[in-house]
């Protein structure tokens, strides 16, 4: 076996917009939507398709949180070969009914990732198949007794894509899987969700692996495996809250020289930060993951005021990560618990022009001690909740971070 390590927000991002689609039970909370195009995911309540195109539409009734309940759109009629994933049972009755035939509704998506139908239907060219990828609907909302399904994203199927628009594709000469061995993979690596510390899913990457070495070594072997790992990780996170989270008043003060009030909200939970990943011997495929360190995200801001209204990209100040060694985070006895920080990102947020933003400089040269440092997480007896972090380096002014909740 060997071992590498990987930073894991690279394996999370590979996730992309399609993620959401699917998963997320608001799809209208996020304020901004980052689109990636990406193969989807093989954990989830979606079901996988191998599907032809026919000339054939009928009216759909769509309910998304942009539109009017009851908005009617066109939708196509397509014929099936194979089904796989989410509820295939079901489905398989009702394509035996049908005659194979099921509906798909199509849905692009908005600038808040909030998906919208296509009004025109976006129907595919009789003929067309290939893999796509939806979610079901129950049988008491089929329309004429067919199978139906949302398709979001639904500008990028059939898979596997023509070309590379909207797809991330390795820049090499890797081949990509064909239609039949993309549904192969799915539906051997499926699962509808994932727990913590699953062994479950190494056994069925192993597994697929054995009977299928020649597709493992194509595209989108890598990605879609390294998502499955992401899930293990993104369960853990999901397990175990963070204690003392909230909106914090911020202070950043270089004795001596000059000082900053900001914000911070702590995210809800932590993401993954440093992993190792072990990789198949012979196909490099990656089949088990083992987390060293999470991160706890603080979003910062100038203001209270710009967490609860769309900052937009012009909001100069970063996230800041807290690194954590291993979850849960048990407070001691003391009421604490730790992690390490970079205190550069807080100077990220001063005024243009202001003492603290021309200190920064080069970080090769900067006369601030920058260097990572401990932030320590506190409870009060009085209930308060605060946090400190200070810098230490001969020669350098110190940064001194303390902040003070406001509103969980």
């Amino acid at each position: 076996m060997r071992q590498s390590e990987i930073h894991c927000f690279s394996i999370a991002i590979a996730m992309g917009i399609a993620a959401l689609w699917w998963q997320s039970p608001d799809l209208g909370a996020a304020a901004r939507c980052s689109y990636m195009g990406t193969y989807p995911s093989a954990i989830g309540r979606h079901t996988f398709l191998l599907a032809s195109a026919t000339p054939l539409g009928v009216t759909a009734t769509v309910d998304t949180p942009a539109f009017v309940r009851g908005r009617a759109v066109p939708a196509q009629v397509m014929r099936i070969q194979e089904v796989a994933g989410f509820q295939e049972d079901v489905v398989r009755r009702g394509l035996r009914t049908s005659a194979g035939a099921a509906v798909f509704i199509r849905y692009g998506y908005g600038p808040d990732c909030s998906p919208y139908p296509a009004a025109n239907g976006a129907f595919d060219s009789a003929g067309v198949n290939g893999l796509y990828v939806g979610r079901p609907r129950p049988p008491e909302r089929w329309i004429d007794g067919r199978p139906t399904f949302e398709i979001f994203l639904a500008r990028q199927y059939p898979l596997p894509p023509h070309g590379a628009i909207g797809y991330a594709r390795v820049a090499d000469s890797t081949p990509s899987m064909t239609s039949v061995e993309l549904f192969t993979m799915y539906r051997s690596l499926w699962a509808e969700s994932v727990s913590v510390g699953d062994r479950s899913v190494e056994r069925r990457i192993r597994a697929w692996l054995k009977t299928n070495p020649s597709s493992a070594r194509k595209q989108p072997a890598e990605q879609v495996t390294r998502e499955m790992l992401s899930e293990i990780t993104n369960a853990t996170t999901a397990a175990n809250p963070i204690p003392f989270g909230g909106t914090f008043a911020i202070s950043v003060v270089v004795p001596g020289v000059d000082s900053l009030v900001m914000y911070g909200q702590t995210s809800s939970r932590t993401r993954g930060w440093i992993v190792d990943l072990t990789r198949d011997s012979l196909t490099g495929v990656p089949v088990a993951v083992r987390p060293r360190s999470f991160a706890l995200d603080v979003t910062t801001a100038r203001t209270e005021a710009a967490f609860v209204r769309h900052q937009g990209p012009t909001n100069p100040c970063p996230p800041i990560p807290i690194v954590i060694d291993a979850l849960p985070i048990i407070p001691d006895a003391d009421s604490t618990w730790s992690g390490t920080m970079q205190p550069s990102g807080f100077l990220d947020c001063a005024p243009p022009g202001s003492v603290l933003a021309r200190l920064k400089g080069d970080e090769r040269t900067t006369t601030v001690a920058l260097r990572s440092t401990h932030v320590t997480f506190r409870r009060h007896p009085d209930g308060r909740i605060t946090f400190d972090a200070r810098t230490i380096e001969d020669g350098k002014a110190n940064v001194r971070v303390r902040g003070e909740r406001v509103s969980n």
